[in-house]
Formats: C-alpha cells, sequence, structure tokens
C-alpha cells in the first residue's frame, strides 16, 4: 500500500484511521456522553454479525436477542475494565469477545421484552443468508462482511440523494456487481434520459464509489495499510462461503 493504490481502491493515508471502531472502543472505556452514544453505535453497526453467530451456538431466536443484547453491555463493561491488550482488527477483536461472553458459566442476558417482528426479521435474515448447518464462526465471519457491503450501499444511497441522483443511484444498484444485458442497455438509458455510452460510464461510476466505500469501511476497523490488506482478504473469503 505504501507504493500508491491500486487500480480502483481509495487511497490510504495515515488520515484514514483516525476515526475507527476503536475510537468508538475508547470512547466506551473513556466513559464518553457527549453526542453520539458509542455503544449504541456498536450495537447498530455489528448487532447481526452477533446475534447470527449467537444462534449458530445453539440458542434459540429469543434467548439470543436478549444474549445479543447482554452482550454489548457486557462488552462495554469488559472496555472499561481492561483495554484490549493490542489494538488491531476489529473483527477479530469482536468475535474474540464474543467467544469469551459465550463461555461464561452463567450468560447475562438482557431482561427485555423481544420485539415480535423485530425477532421475525432477524430470522428471515439469518435464513437468506446462511445455510442450516453453518458453523458459529463462518457464520459471523459472513454476516460481517454483508454488513460492510451494506453500510457501503447505504452510504452510496445517501451520497446519491445529496448530490441528486437518487433516480439513477435506484435504476443502477442492482448493476453495483453484474453487469446489465446487452439488450436491456437502450431501454435503461432511455428511462433515465441518457445516451447508452452516457449510462456505461454512470455504471463504471457507481462501482467505483462504491469500491471506494467498502475501502472506507474496512478502514474503519483497522489501524493501519497492513491491516487493512488483511481485511480486504478476510472479506473475500467472507463472501465466497456459501450461504
Amino acid at each position: 500500500m505504501g507504493q500508491g493504490a491500486r487500480s480502483g481502491e481509495m487511497p490510504v493515508s495515515s488520515e484514514l484511521f483516525n476515526h475507527t471502531r476503536w475510537s468508538l472502543v475508547a470512547a466506551v472505556r473513556e466513559g464518553a456522553t457527549a453526542g453520539a452514544d458509542p455503544l449504541a453505535e456498536l450495537s447498530r453497526s455489528y448487532w447481526f454479525p452477533v446475534y447470527a453467530c449467537i444462534r449458530r451456538h445453539g440458542h434459540p431466536p429469543e434467548v439470543a436477542w436478549r444474549l445479543s443484547r447482554g452482550f454489548f453491555d457486557w462488552l462495554a463493561a469488559e472496555i472499561r475494565r481492561d483495554r484490549p491488550s493490542a489494538f488491531g482488527r476489529f473483527r477479530v477483536f469482536l468475535f474474540d469477545r464474543l467467544q469469551s461472553f459465550l463461555s461464561a458459566p452463567d450468560l447475562p442476558e438482557a431482561q427485555a421484552v423481544v420485539p415480535a417482528e423485530e425477532l421475525a426479521a432477524l430470522e428471515q435474515r439469518l435464513a437468506s443468508e446462511h445455510g442450516e448447518g453453518s458453523r458459529p464462526q463462518s457464520t459471523f465471519e459472513r454476516s460481517f462482511g454483508l454488513q460492510v457491503l451494506a453500510r457501503s450501499r447505504q452510504r452510496l444511497a445517501e451520497e446519491a440523494q445529496r448530490h441528486g441522483r437518487e433516480a439513477m443511484y435506484q435504476r443502477l444498484v442492482g448493476y453495483l456487481t453484474v453487469d446489465p444485458p446487452v439488450d436491456e442497455l437502450p431501454a435503461i438509458a432511455a428511462d433515465l434520459g441518457i445516451g447508452t455510452l452516457a449510462l456505461q460510464v454512470a455504471i463504471k461510476r457507481l462501482r467505483q464509489r462504491f469500491r471506494e466505500f467498502v475501502e472506507a469501511e474496512l478502514a474503519e476497523t483497522v489501524t493501519s495499510s497492513s491491516e487493512l490488506e488483511a481485511e480486504r482478504a478476510a472479506l473475500l473469503r467472507a463472501l465466497a462461503q456459501q450461504s
């Protein structure tokens, strides 16, 4: 990475690592209360990979939901009591902490009413993303990777909306990873009021921007360019797993 960014990748500089998930970990440890709640941000970002992993440990849906909530409370207490021995890849840290949590003799479940609609949505997502017999670690890794992509698409959609390109984004988002059929290009271009060549350029630019957002999402989970390289490889492995 020190010799420049690869084709299609976001240039990496030290500034890219200044705001990472570790900054949220540090904020939790310090009990920061100003602005956004760092624990709530961690929970929103990584709730599903944690829930999916707990389900694959054999816990039923209602228990897994309560354990997921209990885990983030436990994690905050752990962070405040003991600073992690080494800052590195947040994905690895989170999975290791989850395994420690689940190995406790008395698991602390959150005492809360389980929202039926939310639980149904979680179970539907679990079924769509993972096979019935998937292992806890592979489930966590794949869910984490898919979450990176989902957050990147969300950032792409928000940017398109800010710049008045929401209609184009909605029409082209299905082609981020696959090419549209050649015989459909004229119809898509006509829908958008542009020429076929302009359509191909628009798809190329959208894909480029999506890669940049994926790169930025990964960069927020590490502290160095070498760790970023490792996370890229981990993401590709996780997405290649059978669902």
